[in-house]
């Protein structure tokens, strides 16, 4: 197939060509209109074969593209007589060879041709409304059978495993969808809605900040977005996002009143957050944790302060205390931290005696360091592999000699190996710890 060059091709000669946008092909389908202004095709997805778009061409561009524009301005403040949400549809500026176009939300039409596979999503659209929701998981697993890209099943069956609190399989589904689809961001939506639901905030606010890039102009969720910003301890990038939500006024006023909120407790926090770090290499774990609790009560979701009063704690021989904080600090704190977290949380299970739990953890451990690395071999085991934390901010790391928590991870995994089996990733990283202790 031919791509869709506007300085070569007549109008007439759009259809059937291809064009790109946001590493998705898509073929130009049948004419829906041609005016004096512009001329709209049916845009159909190229791995998918669904038309979830319409491509619109102005004939003089120049009087085009303001409407995703006009609907972000008009979506942020509706009113109770116009939700211009739904009034304009959700326009996407594309840049064409020779020149620009518009992809738009496609309303399915009454004599749209359907597909086996269409037809199967239909029957699991029908027995998702009625509430049984396996049946729907079933009937979308046949649809999906004819048609593995179809990404209506796709994620009409993410929410129908949500319901039935198969979260990790309804993130999974929608994320297959908003990989084939990545220009429709109802899918896009989803991946943030599973992700944060599974508690992994930082990963769920990571997505969001990848839509905002790719839908600058649609603000259809940013209300997930504030509180992902809240939870994630960025509660000034929360305010800016609350007032331009698209929730009714109400909800919109108690969402922003919540985000200023959080602005002002944190800046108290920082205080005795400040006051804790400058005690922290002299003092005795005891005088540092007063003043890190009193931040935290202020503050519940700063991941750093969390993750701090987590690593107090567990000095201060409080590891039970310690670790759901530093799980915390892992799943919402800055990704390069995590796998810190989740190490000094598989210390403080150690010393608790969880060595199942433990076990995870340090298998979670392996598997960011395995994602990180990309084939390649840890080089400075002494200086990469997490020891017992001390402090830790956005640039550093404080540490013990690592010979602590590596007498603990040898240990614990000789134990638990005495009753069950080892997860593999965590007998690998177990063996990366002896081997620092060799050199």
């Amino acid at each position: 197939m031919e791509n869709l060059d506007l300085t070569t091709h007549d109008p007439e000669e759009y259809e059937g060509k291809v064009i790109a946008h946001n590493g998705c092909e898509y073929v130009v389908g049948k004419q829906l209109g041609s005016g004096a202004e512009k001329i709209t095709h049916k845009l159909v997805n190229r791995a998918s074969g669904l038309c979830l778009h319409v491509l619109k061409i102005w004939r003089r561009p120049r009087l085009g593209y303001t409407l995703s524009q006009l609907r972000a301005r008009l979506a942020a403040r509706r009113t109770a007589e116009y939700d211009f949400a739904k009034l304009i549809p959700v326009s996407i500026e594309i840049t064409l060879p020779g020149g620009r176009g518009e992809m738009q939300i496609y309303v399915e039409r009454p004599d749209d041709e359907s597909t086996r596979a269409d037809v199967l999503a239909d029957k699991g659209d029908a027995l998702f409304k009625n509430s049984r929701f396996e049946e729907a998981i079933a009937a979308y697993g046949e649809a999906l059978a004819e048609n593995p890209k179809h990404t209506r099943a796709l994620v009409n069956s993410a929410a129908a495993r949500a319901a039935v609190h198969d979260l990790e399989g309804a993130y999974n589904s929608a994320a297959k969808a908003a990989r084939i689809e990545p220009n429709y961001p109802l899918y896009r939506r989803a991946v943030i809605h599973y992700l944060a639901a599974q508690g992994l905030a930082r990963l769920a606010l990571n997505e969001f900040r990848s839509a905002q890039r790719d839908f600058p102009n649609v603000f259809d969720f940013n209300d997930i977005g504030a509180e992902l910003f809240l939870v994630c301890g960025e509660p000034e990038s929360a305010v800016a996002c609350a007032q331009d939500c698209l929730l009714d006024t109400p909800d919109k006023d108690r969402l922003i009143a919540k985000s200023r909120a959080a602005v002002e407790a944190r800046s108290k926090a920082q205080a005795l957050f400040r006051e804790a770090q400058s005690l922290v290499q002299h003092a005795d774990p005891a005088r540092v944790l007063p003043l890190l609790k009193s931040a935290r009560e202020i503050d519940q979701c700063d991941p750093l302060l969390a993750s701090n009063l987590g690593l107090t704690l567990a000095r201060a021989g409080r590891p039970r205390e310690a670790l759901p904080l530093l799980l915390y600090g892992a799943t919402h704190g800055p990704l390069h931290l995590a796998k810190v977290c989740y190490a000094n949380a598989s210390f403080c299970a150690m010393e608790n005696g969880e060595l199942q739990v433990a076990m995870i953890l340090l298998d979670t451990v392996m598997a960011q360091f395995n994602a990180e690395l990309d084939g390649r071999q840890l080089k400075n085991l002494i200086a990469d592999l997490p020891g017992k934390g001390i402090w830790m901010d956005e640039e550093s790391i404080m540490e013990e000699k690592l010979d602590s928590a590596a007498r603990l991870v040898l240990r614990s995994v000789q134990a638990y190996g005495k009753e069950s089996t080892v997860p593999p990733e965590a007998a690998h990283l177990a063996s990366l710890y002896a081997k620092a202790m060799q050199q």
